[in-house]
């Protein structure tokens, strides 16, 4: 607008307000949608870094990786629930919830190591590469196993490993577990704790399994120390990576959590389970 008098332009306060207003809610505007897709991108990552490292639930039970579980394969693997057992220089100590899978020790009859047998190779090969991916793996940890003897019969070992996935040893469960009752003369021990039940998956691929009756506990878990809580608690055999009595042999947790460095039975038993052991970066 020009002034008649002296010929100035003459500023139009409505459209510069407009002006101003319609940059002011565009800037809001732009802001807006730059904040939600950075929110977008900060969720996302961190869903992906979750997903990867693995995170705690409700109950205290570490989430890594899948597996069938259910019996039901047609709704693909379920999230493998960890117990968390120690922090060390290694990493941090996790080993399944459940009995996973019924796997042998070794696949024919003979002498065997921890180092030798085929559950080694299943653990850190085909079970490895079917519960996790590959930014799962980058958190897992190659780890020194030692493969002590035979703590009664002096059974040897075996060289020491370098794995990603094991079976604990029977000096592991000892450490980790409180022990009810310990017969030092015979080798081995109760512990309430050690009761592990099979997953569907497990049961249906030939693991054994029991319930803990009355009966058990009158009988022998009492006298054992364990708690009556213990009765109708479900539980698996599952192999330990120690030796048992002879080089043929492999020693493993009882259904009822008996366990230690006396067995006779033989690596190529096909009804014991297994309870993955690893150690993660966190």
């Amino acid at each position: 607008m020009i002034c008649k008098k002296c010929g100035d332009e003459i500023p139009d306060n409505g459209k510069t307000n407009k002006r101003n207003v319609i940059s002011k809610l565009l800037l809001m505007i732009f802001t807006t949608v730059a904040v939600l897709l950075i929110a977008i991108v900060i969720t996302r990552t961190a869903k992906e870094e979750k997903s990867s490292k693995g995170f705690i639930n409700a109950e205290g039970y570490y989430i890594l990786g899948s597996y069938e579980q259910d019996g039901n394969e047609s709704n693909g693997p379920e999230p493998i629930e960890w117990v968390i057992l120690d922090e060390n220089e290694n990493g941090t100590l996790l080993i399944s919830r459940y009995v996973l899978d019924c796997v042998q020790y070794n696949t024919v009859e003979e002498e065997v190591t921890w180092e030798s047998c085929s559950l080694r190779n299943w653990m850190n090969n085909e079970f490895y590469n079917t519960a996790f991916d590959d930014s799962m793996k980058a958190n897992i940890n190659t780890v020194t196993i030692v493969n002590e003897d035979n703590q009664l019969f002096g059974t040897p070992g075996g060289n020491n490993t370098s794995d990603k996935v094991f079976c604990l040893s029977v000096s592991d469960i000892l450490k980790y577990y409180d022990f009810n009752s310990w017969y030092s003369d015979k080798g081995y021990g109760f512990s309430q704790a050690l009761i592990t039940p099979a997953t569907k998956y497990a049961e249906s691929r030939g693991v054994y399994t029991e319930t803990v009756t009355n009966n058990d506990y009158t009988d022998m878990l009492s006298e054992n120390k364990y708690s009556e809580d213990c009765i109708g608690m479900a539980g698996a055999y599952w192999w330990l990576r120690s030796p048992g009595n002879d080089s043929s042999c492999a020693c493993f947790v009882y259904d009822a959590g008996s366990a230690g460095a006396f067995s006779r039975i033989h690596a190529d038993s096909d009804d014991r389970g297994v309870r993955p052991a690893l150690y993660i970066n966190r």
